[in-house]
């Protein structure tokens, strides 16, 4: 199935840029004229220098007075910001940088949501993808220009300017899969749960869980599982084994087709300090327990962290 452009505003003028960093944010605002679910977005821009790392565009809804973002991000696309068209100086050749989200969000008709840039490994003022804005002439009626550089608590509406941008419904390759609150967790473990929901434009061959310490995991550069090929549509679990006890991790499902990778939403989890156990005893150096009738033993001495030796298994 194709992708549907939605909502969009592209005059092409390229009045003004902005760049992002570690502190900067921007972001337009939209409403649908119709309802319809969203897959895809993207902005207008190209690269400044050499920027690396990724990049986001995140969707929120709004306050449909102030026009402010509210609440947690619904769901966020990703991009590789080495990969950009260049921008320079004098001499701009931007292209549309477009990436399907990570979950696909039934939006309203006629409501106000909000798409924000963020770049966190980029500067402002130096390598960054800067997005092209565009002066209200003529006016874009169905949002508004958001911006901050001190921070996304302080995003603000700029009257003046509107960013070029496209949303889009349909798919034509990445599958969609979301992500279920993990069950089993303990000092050590858990079990991831996902749901495959549409097969995209090739079969899915590889599927799984990634997960880290920090939001956003990826296949590429955190620890996963691989499940192999899912030739059904449906649920999905992974054992997530060799946690690190009393740490919180967050966890995405992900399926992998010719197209490229789809992730579902983050979930977090903190696991345990301790196991559950009963009658503990020690024997020659070895520390033994009972614990849903299974016989464990470890040999060592107590831990100096801080944390009971018995996590160990």
């Amino acid at each position: 199935m194709a992708y549907t452009k939605q909502e969009y505003h592209e005059i092409g003028t390229n009045t003004s840029t902005g760049g992002f960093g570690e502190t900067c944010f921007g972001g337009q605002t939209f409403r649908p004229v119709t309802a319809h679910t969203i897959t895809r977005v993207g902005f207008y821009g190209g690269k400044d220098g050499s920027p690396s790392g990724l990049g986001y565009i995140d969707l929120y809804n709004c306050n449909q007075t102030t026009h402010l973002p509210i609440g947690n991000r619904l769901a966020r696309a990703s991009y590789e910001t080495s990969d950009c068209n260049p921008e320079d100086e004098g001499g701009i050749d931007p292209a549309w940088v477009e990436s399907n989200l990570d979950s696909a969000i039934a939006l309203d008709q006629d409501t106000e949501y909000a798409l924000i840039l963020y770049q966190p490994n980029s500067e402002s003022s130096g390598d960054s993808v800067k997005f092209k804005s565009e002066s209200k002439t003529p006016t874009y009626t169905r949002g508004v220009l958001l911006f901050s550089n001190t921070g996304f608590a302080n995003l603000a509406v700029y009257s003046t300017y509107d960013y070029q941008f496209r949303e889009y419904s349909g798919s034509v390759g990445v599958s969609i899969v979301t992500t279920q609150a993990c069950t089993g967790t303990t000092a050590q473990k858990s079990i991831g749960h996902g749901t495959y929901q549409g097969a995209g434009s090739s079969a899915v061959s590889q599927h799984g869980h990634v997960w880290d310490t920090s939001t956003d995991p990826t296949t590429s550069l955190d620890t996963k599982t691989e499940n192999g090929a899912a030739p059904n549509l449906g649920q999905f679990q992974s054992d997530m084994p060799n946690l690190i006890p009393g740490t919180t991790y967050y966890v995405r499902a992900y399926v992998v087709n010719t197209s490229g990778t789809s992730y579902g939403g983050n979930v977090n989890i903190t696991t345990g300090t301790t196991i559950g156990r009963r009658h503990w005893w020690t024997d020659g150096g070895e520390f033994h327990w009972w614990a849903g009738g299974v016989h464990y033993k470890v040999v060592g001495i107590e831990d100096t962290s801080g944390l009971p030796w018995w996590w160990y298994m």
